[in-house]
C-alpha cells in the first residue's frame, strides 16, 4: 500500500508528464513536423487538460503548494467552480466545463 507521501509524489509527476506532452506535441508541430505531415492534435477532446487541472485540485485540498496552471498553454487563468479547477479561459479550443 502506498503512503500519503507517496500518492501526492506519483500525482505530481503525472501532472509534469502532461505538461510535457502539450509541450513536445507543440514543439514537434512548430519545428519538426513537415509541411506535409498533419498536426499532433494533443487532447481533442479536453481530457488530459481536465486531468492535469484535477490533479491540482487534489494537490491544492491536500495544502500543497501548487501554481496552477493551464497543461496546453500555461495561463492561470483557470476557471474555478466549486472549488474546483474546471477549465482554461484561454484556451479557446478546449471547452471549458460547467460541472463541478
Amino acid at each position: 500500500m502506498k503512503t500519503r507521501n507517496a500518492i501526492i509524489s506519483e500525482a505530481r509527476r503525472i501532472r509534469a508528464e502532461i505538461e510535457q506532452i502539450f509541450t513536445d506535441c507543440a514543439h514537434w508541430n512548430d519545428s519538426v513536423r513537415k509541411p506535409e505531415e498533419p498536426e499532433i492534435d494533443t487532447d481533442p477532446d479536453g481530457t488530459m487538460m481536465r486531468v492535469g487541472l484535477s490533479i491540482d485540485s487534489m494537490l491544492v485540498s491536500e495544502g500543497k503548494k501548487v501554481d496552477v496552471t493551464c497543461p496546453a498553454c500555461g495561463s492561470q487563468n483557470i476557471q474555478k467552480i466549486n472549488g474546483r479547477y474546471t477549465g482554461c479561459l484561454e484556451c479557446s479550443r478546449y471547452p471549458k466545463s460547467t460541472k463541478p
